[in-house]
Formats: structure tokens, sequence, C-alpha cells
């Protein structure tokens, strides 16, 4: 019990320092190799410490991990500054198809390649844009040369030291390797099962980390070994004369006909489509309304008619007074 407690607590320790080194931000490589040497010498003590207390135990069997080597995989400190650059030129040339023709011939004499290239068609002229790989070395006689192709309408180059990151990665890398052969020697001594998955799942963590850290130097060495450059190409514009097209009376007369036939077609279609669709609701409708007329008629005569008797027999029956007292 006392043994796996002082495990326990080692590995606690252990932990702190390591969060305490990565959390630190290093301006300088020598800075942090002191602080994994001292780092290095506490450990040296605890180990000596579970040493000479577990001597006597016997071990029990361990859990296989991964061997994992992070120096093999990250390049040591650069020597010189690491600067990713880029570049940025636009040309003005005769025949863009020649010119990008040249400019890849010129960045693949000195070990560069093409990275992406688009060429497209606009106003019947041949546009192009294409971005280089050149290594870091020949960056700025690329740029001489890519210029001699024709007219430069612009040009533009940036660059962005990256030799601080690059250090800083590595004295973390260096940390965290250490601490990843310290968590082994802890899983070799570990007493149970329950101690082993704890210590495993600490080394697969920080085993991640390395290769996060791996992943990102790689990245920072190539980008500043081989550096970009964007070439668009364009070309000299040449305005298009209009000339009079030539006069053909034949032409226009068969064109004309050949409207008036197109014309005289639609006018029949627009018949008979009528003529078949509209005509019979047409008939229809026509009967419907006839009928109603002639019996509106029909009534309007009759209510005439007893309109007009009606006055012949009132003036009738008014006289026969006036005859009486005349007689």
């Amino acid at each position: 019990m006392k043994t796996r407690n002082t495990l326990l607590l080692a590995i606690l320790l252990l932990l702190t320092i390591q969060l305490a080194a990565c959390s630190e931000d290093s301006t300088s490589s020598s800075s942090m190799r002191m602080l994994a040497a001292a780092d290095s010498a506490d450990f040296a003590d605890e180990a000596y410490y579970f040493e000479q207390a577990e001597s006597a135990a016997e071990p029990m069997p361990v859990l296989a991990t991964p061997a994992f080597d992070g120096k093999a995989a990250a390049n040591q400190a650069p020597d010189q500054r690491l600067i990713i650059k880029d570049g940025n030129i636009t040309l003005e040339v005769e025949d863009t198809e020649i010119a990008v023709d040249s400019a890849t011939d010129i960045i693949t004499s000195m070990g560069g390649y093409i990275v992406s290239q688009n060429m497209y068609t606009a106003d019947d002229q041949i546009y192009a844009n294409i971005r280089f790989g050149v290594p870091s070395a020949q960056f700025e006689t690329a740029m001489r040369q890519l210029g001699t192709l024709g007219e430069v309408l612009g040009e533009s180059a940036s660059g962005q030291d990256v030799t601080e990151e690059y250090i800083d990665l590595e004295s973390r890398l260096e940390n965290l390797e250490a601490t990843q052969e310290r968590l082994r020697v802890f899983l070799e001594e570990a007493q149970t099962t329950e101690e082993a998955l704890m210590v495993h799942r600490e080394l697969r963590q920080i085993e991640e980390e390395i290769n996060v850290i791996i992943g990102r130097m790689e990245y920072l060495s190539d980008r500043a070994s081989f550096s970009s450059i964007n070439v668009e190409i364009r070309p000299i514009f040449a305005p298009s004369v209009n000339e009079p097209d030539e006069w053909r009376p034949g032409y226009t007369i068969e064109n004309a006909w050949a409207q008036f036939i197109s014309f005289t077609q639609d006018i029949l279609d627009a018949l008979i489509y009528f003529g078949i669709v509209c005509v019979p609701w047409l008939l229809v409708v026509g009967i419907v309304v006839f009928v109603v007329w002639r019996i509106v008629r029909r009534l309007r005569r009759r209510r005439h008619a007893s309109e007009a008797e009606s006055g012949a027999t009132l003036p009738s029956s008014t006289d026969e007074p006036q005859a009486d007292i005349h007689d």
C-alpha cells in the first residue's frame, strides 16, 4: 500500500512539473534546455528513491506501449533563421501560353515545382494564374527572371520569421520526450493493473502532444525551405476593329421571305388553335345567349300587348257616363 501511494505521488509530481514547463513561453533555446536539465536532475533523485524502495518487490507484467522516437522525425535547431517567403508578380505578355511554358522552365531549372495552375479565356484572350514552389535560396533569382518574361504590372514580396517558434517547439519536444521516458519507467514499476492503466493513459497523452509538435515543426521547416510565388499572366490588350458587314441583298430577301413564311404559319396555327379550342365553347355560349334573348323578347312582347289591351279598355269605360248626360 505504501509503495502504491508513493508511486502515485511521484506521477502527480512529474505531471505538475511537465505542465509548468510546457506552459512557460521560452524566448531562447538555452533557457529551455537549462529547465529541462534541472527537471531531469530532480527526477533522477526520485527514480533513485523508487529503485531503492522497490528493490525487494517483484515487478508485475506491464502493458506493452509502442516506442516513439520524436527526435528521428523532428529537425535539429536551425543554423540559419527560418523565414517563410511569399511573392506575387503580375506580367503582361504577347503570348500567354509561351509565357507559361517559359515561367515553368525557369522554376523547374531551379529545383522548383508547380503547386497549382489555372488558364482561362475571356474576351477571346488567354489568361493564366500559376502558383510555384521554389527553394528559398533561389527566391530572389526566380522573381528577377520571371520579371523578364514581359512587362511587370505589379510585384510584391513578404517574409515571416518563424525561427523563434521553431526553437520553442524544439525545447518543448525535448521536455515531452524526457517526460515520456520517465512515464515508461513508471509503467515498468507499476505494481497493479490500475496503476499501469493510469500511467499508460498519461503516456498516450504525451505521445499525442509530441506528434502535434513534430507536425508543426515539419510544416515550418518545409515552408521555410520552399517559398511560394504567385504569377498572374495577362495578354497585351489589342482593341478589335469592327469592319462593316458586306451587303448581301440576296441573303436579305431570303431572310425576309423566311420570316414571312414563319409569320404566316404562326397566324394559321393560331387560327387553327382558336377554331378547335374556342369555337365550340363560343357556339354553346351563343346558343344559350340566343335562347335567353328570345325568352326575354317574348316576355316583353306579352307585357306590351297586355298594357295595350288595358289601355284600350280604359277610355270606353269613361265615355258611357258622358253619353248618359247628353241624353
